[in-house]
């Protein structure tokens, strides 16, 4: 059913598949491969916060377009959402039970993780700031300390919770006590939001190449520098329930399957309790060894099945596959 509303730039070719398809791109002699695919919105983690007048919006949108606009990006094998926890959010909250999404391996090194700065965009009074700061540091286990090195586009502090940069100065937050990396976000998130009340200043959130940038061109005034985040991280604290602040992390793929406009229609499950009976002709995991197999009374041949459809990695697996689909037969 996905087929029908996919336009397609920046791939090289596609297998169409009876309920998937595959996405392949070229890089050079390697490639990247993304499945298209209808999943069940409560198997999906979210691992990033929803900005609720941003959620409110894009429910606005869908209800008037009656589509999801673009798949959303998500990690094959853990079911955590990389791009698109807006559009999981309106789905949900709208009463969906499905979602268009782009399955990819997010440990694939040609996904690339990055994090976002925090910047200030007007003139900023340095000693003013910092005296901004300290005050919200009073209460709290963090404190400042001024870096001896000057130069913008030095190398993150581990140790630190985040780097405070001006123009001819840098300031480190530490805390006194050890955090972990969620916790570090959450404590930023927490000074980014003083610092706009305070000194009535907008969070411009940009990579870190174009923070360091606007700075030495004086297009901006500080950046808050955020500490690397890995894939582990993401899906470790995801799994968790313990979701990152927005714009913490920004995923950088190779391609994108863009303009795919799912019908709301397709993205409802149906209701319980419908049917008087189901036939079924589900997979056999039927994969032969190489040697001629008869049937014991009739004497034929047993051929196997060599199709990607009937393949599966283990019997655990297509017993679970099995289970799963006899309980929603049952429903």
């Amino acid at each position: 059913m996905i087929r029908n509303f996919l336009r397609y730039k920046e791939f090289s070719y596609i297998i169409w598949g009876e309920t998937l398809v595959v996405l392949v791109h070229r890089l050079g002699e390697d490639f990247f491969e993304i499945t298209l695919d209808i999943l069940p919105i409560k198997d999906l983690y979210i691992h990033e916060e929803i900005v609720p007048i941003l959620a409110e919006r894009l429910i606005e949108n869908i209800k008037k377009s009656q589509f999801q606009i673009d798949p959303i990006i998500v990690d094959e094998k853990t079911g955590v959402i990389l791009d698109g926890m807006h559009r999981y959010y309106a789905l949900k909250e709208l009463g969906y039970d499905l979602i268009a999404a782009a399955k990819v391996d997010y440990m694939d090194p040609h996904i690339i993780i990055k994090n976002w700065y925090r910047a200030f965009k007007s003139p900023t009074n340095v000693e003013k700031v910092l005296k901004v700061i300290e005050s919200f540091l009073e209460e709290t286990s963090l404190y400042l300390e001024t870096s001896l090195n000057t130069s913008i586009d030095t190398k993150f502090d581990l140790n630190a919770v985040c780097e405070i940069v001006f123009r001819d100065k840098i300031v480190k937050v530490f805390s006194d006590e050890k955090l972990d990396i969620w916790q570090k976000y959450h404590k930023i998130k927490e000074i980014e939001q003083f610092l706009s009340q305070k000194l009535n200043k907008r969070i411009l959130y940009q990579s870190d190449k174009q923070a360091i940038y606007s700075l030495s061109k004086e297009e901006i005034s500080m950046i808050i520098k955020t500490p690397p985040i890995t894939k582990k991280d993401v899906i470790s604290f995801a799994k968790q329930g313990k979701i990152f602040p927005p714009k913490t992390t920004r995923h950088i793929l190779p391609a994108r399957p863009l303009f795919l406009n799912i019908p709301l229609s397709l993205l409802k499950k149906m209701d319980n309790e419908i049917f008087d009976m189901v036939f079924i002709d589900p997979p056999y995991f039927l994969q032969l060894p190489n040697k001629e197999l008869r049937r014991w009374t009739a004497k034929t041949i047993v051929e196997g099945v060599n199709d990607e459809w009937d393949k599966f990695s283990s019997f655990e697996e297509y017993d679970d596959f099995i289970k799963r689909l006899l309980t929603e037969i049952k429903e």
